[in-house]
């Protein structure tokens, strides 16, 4: 895993943190800040990405963001299962093993409710959020990690609560965990079991290209294992539509 320490086994959050602070500068975004939120999928077919570690090896990640981003050096964590649950702060030096804490408190469940997750992070950040008729304004913006590796159970409602997300000052980049379906070019029989074993993410790719928003708040990529890719690649693809949002709102009066 990179960032991690290979004596001890432990993360090696300076390491993580200057990768973020380099993807930062990269883009733009050098003395930026905001808030960082992940959200994780806690639905049942995760669980062998929780017993891997996978999961928490990219919230430590993910916490090397924070480090440089946020404007507490921590992450809010939420859960999208069947139901939506408000974790709490993941912070350096409380951050080994913090996964497992969660899922004892937290147990895998079956199903898996985009929309009422997104809403639940909306309503944590804006306790007013509901349908809007004019954009709304604040300090700091929120980047949320939302990580899944399947569909969801109510496209409808996950569209619209986006929709109206899109008059908050909150990106949300989305990542499916899974080999993508796009992703596999080969032709003849490799190429026709690559798609067999692939993941169906087309209603994430239709969130990150949906029309009718007031901005576009929302990015996409799947990769199918994150601990193959170097806290560069890895970072730079956090950071991918997140700068052009950042100028789109910023453009719009949404953040100050």
């Amino acid at each position: 895993m990179r960032g991690t320490n290979s004596d001890n086994g432990t993360t090696d959050l300076d390491e993580l943190t200057r990768g973020a602070d380099a993807a930062l500068q990269a883009c733009g975004l050098q003395g930026h800040r905001g808030r960082v939120a992940l959200c994780l999928d806690i639905s049942g077919s995760m669980q062998g990405n929780y017993l891997s570690g996978t999961v928490q090896r990219f919230a430590e990640r993910v916490l090397g963001l924070a480090m440089r981003l946020d404007d507490d050096q921590s992450i809010d964590v939420f859960l999208c299962g069947h139901d939506a649950h408000v974790v709490g702060p993941m912070k350096s030096g409380e951050h080994e093993g913090w996964i497992t804490r969660m899922l004892e408190r937290h147990p895998l469940e079956s199903g898996t409710r985009y929309g009422h997750a997104i809403e639940t992070i909306r309503r944590f950040y804006f306790p007013d959020a509901g349908p809007r008729s004019a954009p709304v304004t604040a300090t700091l913006p929120v980047y949320v990690m939302f990580v899944t590796d399947g569909r969801t159970s109510d496209e409808t409602v996950a569209k619209q609560q986006l929709t109206e997300a899109a008059m908050e000052p909150i990106f949300w980049q989305f990542m499916g965990l899974g080999r993508s379906r796009q992703e596999v070019r080969t032709g003849g029989i490799v190429g026709l079991v690559g798609r067999l074993l692939s993941t169906d993410f087309s209603f994430l790719e239709a969130l990150d290209t949906m029309p009718g928003r007031w901005v576009d708040n929302a990015g996409f990529f799947s990769v199918e294992d994150p601990d193959k890719l170097r806290n560069d690649e890895l970072y730079g693809l956090l950071m991918k539509e997140y700068p052009r949002w950042v100028a789109a709102v910023r453009k719009r009066g949404m953040i100050q």
